[in-house]
């Protein structure tokens, strides 16, 4: 057997599979041992391991304890039961009662997922497959047909459904969560810095010499929306200030709600002299909107967002935001799910990517 550096379970399926089925490797056959062939492979032992225990399943291959692994039979190809599909599914779950969906084009953040997750797809020989799926209205038949089409799952978006997440555990398949709204410990997630980015994002317009700064949230089901809060929330109180009266809840994530949001901003407190969004998009819809009353930005009102979208450096002024590393998310996530099915990891892991501060043109420093 040649040297193939870099092949994973399902490639020694095949390769082993193809030798049995050309009469390479008999009936009554022994194998190398797990270390011949890792070395083989340039593989883990725990890829081996995998790659023989679905051999053994399937009934090409049979274990003897102390004398090794020898071949059962070979009357045929892989059966369709074991999921080596070469492909991965990735969810994107939005709500019907939202507006801002990732159909309408203001979605600006799972994209970019996408994109780091397709490379990671690729980079493992994989294909990643895209659903959008309204979680009002989840159609559980048609999902399990798509996961019958695919080794494992990520899951984007805001899930509630407590009932259809542990469905999806009961399959069995490897599941991984990007910002989850359920606390799950035994699945894989990838989360956003969004509770210590937001109080970062307020400490520094109170290091600029502001106190009575305003917060536009997102959507008020969203979780990442209520972390962000938090984050701000903490901010203020840290620092002895006033927030009761200075936080307002978008319709939403996009430029009209911020737009919208920034009309109640201008009419509960005059004094503001800063605004923390909770999205560039607010953000840039907030700015809008003060223009339209001629409130200069920075001069008269400092802004600052969460995202760093590519419209944020192009904006006059610049927008001063929280970098959130969308395609690394995707590539962490994408990681993490070659883990457990190609490496057979089977303990969870939870990862929080921190965000960056980016200083532009948007916020004043006061005395």
């Amino acid at each position: 057997m040649a040297n193939k550096s870099g092949v994973y379970y399902k490639e020694v399926i095949e390769d082993i599979m193809e030798k049995i089925n050309s009469k390479e490797l008999k009936v009554g056959d022994k194998l190398p041992s797990e270390r011949e062939l890792c070395d083989l492979y340039s593989v883990s032992r725990t890829t081996i391991r995998k790659a023989i225990d679905v051999l053994v399943t399937e009934g090409y291959l049979n274990k003897e304890a102390g004398k090794g692994t020898f071949v059962k039979n070979n009357k045929g190809l892989l059966s369709n039961n074991e999921q080596l599909t070469g492909n991965v599914l990735f969810v994107r779950c939005v709500h019907s009662d939202n507006k801002d969906n990732f159909s309408n084009g203001n979605d600006i953040f799972y994209p970019a997922l996408l994109m780091g997750i397709e490379q990671s797809a690729a980079d493992n020989g994989y294909h990643c497959i895209y659903k959008t799926i309204d979680e009002k209205s989840i159609d559980q038949e048609e999902i399990d047909q798509l996961l019958a089409k695919v080794e494992g799952v990520i899951w984007g978006g805001e899930l509630h459904n407590k009932e259809f997440l542990n469905h999806l555990l009961d399959i069995n398949i490897p599941l991984l969560l990007v910002s989850p709204s359920i606390t799950v410990d035994n699945v894989d997630t990838v989360n956003i810095e969004d509770k210590k980015g937001a109080t970062k994002a307020v400490e520094y317009l109170i290091e600029k010499g502001h106190q009575n700064i305003a917060f536009i949230a997102g959507d008020a089901n969203s979780f990442t929306s209520q972390q962000r809060k938090e984050g701000y929330l903490n901010a203020m109180q840290k620092a002895g200030l006033e927030s009761n009266q200075l936080v307002i809840t978008a319709e939403g994530w996009d430029f009209d709600a911020g737009y919208q949001a920034m009309k109640k901003v201008v009419k509960k407190n005059k004094e503001i002299t800063a605004i923390f969004a909770a999205s560039d998009l607010l953000a840039m819809g907030a700015i809008s909107q003060a223009k339209e009353e001629n409130i200069k930005i920075p001069e008269d009102l400092s802004i600052i967002g969460f995202d760093d979208v590519d419209l944020a450096r192009q904006l006059k002024p610049k927008l001063t935001t929280l970098k959130v590393m969308k395609e690394e998310m995707g590539r962490v996530a994408g990681k993490l799910l070659f883990e457990s099915i190609l490496e057979g990891r089977n303990y969870s892991l939870n990862v929080t990517l921190p965000v960056e501060l980016i200083e532009r043109e948007s916020v004043k420093e006061i005395l």
